[in-house]
């Protein structure tokens, strides 16, 4: 007769909680167990110290599905267990929470509580913080002392960008780009090689240097094609020729002061001149080598109620079809359409085009 997994579920279960257990029992069950198989092990579970209280406490709140139940339970154990390692986790859980809500002032005061070394985290949370509040000194000192003392690749990696956004917006430019060209080389970076890309870009524009800022931003649009920030250096390229084209217009008419004859002349042909076009908002929903694949889900997002096209690009000599729906006279408009195409399963990111 063969026995059934769930006897080995059970007899595990057993034996985990036939005796008291320690923060690493549950972290090593933690690891190992389903989900279901690890809620099951919770409820039988046998605890004494506040450490292990605190632990299960913890694992109880993050497994929870109903967000205020979490919260509630974190800021339980926050009161409760302060002084121990999961207590102080359960604050560092609690002050992402008051991020994404953008209370930067309890989170703030979360995470200055934090005193556990193990929990170099707080580090790359503060200097996000800081970074949003105009705090840029600090912002940089934090992210240096995280990437100092943390493994997470992924973090450090983002850490780098708030060290680079903080020197742009203290006008240290040459820091700036000293810090995202590290990061370009490094191994570090992964996700975030299209805004380091672009932020390259944005600081050279920023220190002035236009022509090596247009260089950058098409390095941005050649290298990570329908990415939103392909879409944004296209639109700062833009921008930088009206500033230049402006700029020749004042210089032109300081040297050749206006008639009354000129003018009439401008009038007449301003009238006859069409309307400057206007940018809008739209969502780009997919790119595809396939027209009949494009067109699919061009009908499907017509299909939810909102205008789509299909228009080509070509990419390092092939053509793709774009797929993006809209136009949308404003942003908002393109974020309420945003949100009811995802519940549909339909992913997209806005654009602008004229």
């Amino acid at each position: 007769m063969k026995l059934k997994p769930v006897f080995f579920i059970i007899a595990a279960t057993w034996i985990f909680s036939a005796f008291s257990q320690e923060p690493s029992d549950l972290e090593k069950a933690y690891n190992s167990m389903k989900k279901s198989e690890f809620e099951a092990y919770l409820d039988t579970v046998n605890v004494n110290s506040d450490e292990a209280i605190a632990c299960r406490s913890y694992y109880e709140a993050i497994m929870s599905d109903n967000s205020e139940q979490t919260v509630f339970l974190l800021e339980t154990m926050k009161n409760l267990f302060s002084e121990t390692k999961y207590g102080q986790k359960a604050m560092l859980e609690l002050s992402r929470y008051y991020i994404l809500k953008r209370d930067y002032e309890k989170a703030s005061a979360l995470l200055n509580s934090i005193n556990n070394p193990d929990l170099s985290e707080k580090n790359f949370y503060l200097s996000h913080i800081r970074l949003k509040r105009k705090k840029y000194e600090e912002s940089v000192i934090t992210a240096q002392n995280f990437i100092k003392s943390s493994d997470d690749a992924t973090k450090k990696e983002q850490a780098y960008i708030f060290i680079a956004e903080s020197y742009i917006k203290l006008k240290k430019f040459t820091r700036a780009l000293n810090t995202l060209q590290y990061l370009k080389k490094s191994e570090l970076l992964k996700n975030c090689a299209p805004l380091c890309q672009f932020k390259i870009g944005f600081a050279y524009e920023m220190s002035g240097n236009y022509k090596q800022a247009a260089t950058e931003y098409k390095k941005v649009i050649s290298d990570f094609s329908y990415t939103k920030y392909s879409f944004e250096a296209e639109e700062r390229i833009r921008n930088m020729k009206k500033d230049n084209a402006a700029n020749t217009g004042k210089a032109a008419e300081t040297e050749e002061p206006e008639t009354s004859e000129t003018k009439n002349e401008k009038t007449v042909s301003n009238a006859k001149k069409d309307s400057p076009k206007v940018l809008k908002f739209y969502l780009q929903a997919g790119a595809f080598g396939s027209k009949r694949n494009a067109d699919k889900l061009a009908k499907k997002i017509m299909g939810k109620g909102y205008p789509a096209a299909v228009f080509p690009k070509i990419l390092k000599g092939k053509e793709l079809q774009v797929v993006a729906a809209g136009p949308f006279e404003k942003k908002q408009q393109a974020k309420t359409a945003k949100e009811k195409l995802l519940k549909e399963d339909i992913r997209s990111f806005i654009i602008k085009r004229y």
